[in-house]
């Protein structure tokens, strides 16, 4: 759900680390299948989140709302798009 990278980066810092460390034996980071663009990133405990665009079935929206009703500071907002 989360590919996280060692320190607070911005969008462009956060794809060239998440690149590096799935060259250095990391799990593998494919841009297209997370939300890592400006805004989108999350910055917490040293670290910065990029989160999974890749849900399927019909329970997604659940976890949204749990995610944003868990972590208000954040100002999760989210639209379904068919």
């Amino acid at each position: 759900m989360w590919f996280a990278v060692d320190g607070l980066l911005n969008a462009s810092e956060f794809d060239k680390r998440a690149l590096e460390q799935g060259s250095s034996g990391g799990p593998t980071f494919d841009r297209r299948r997370w939300f890592c663009d400006e805004g989108e990133l999350v910055h917490a405990n040293g670290k910065t989140y990029a989160f999974s665009n890749q849900w399927g079935g019909t329970n997604w929206h659940k976890a949204m709302n749990l995610l944003r009703e868990k972590y208000p500071q954040y100002k999760i907002l989210f639209t379904p798009v068919s």
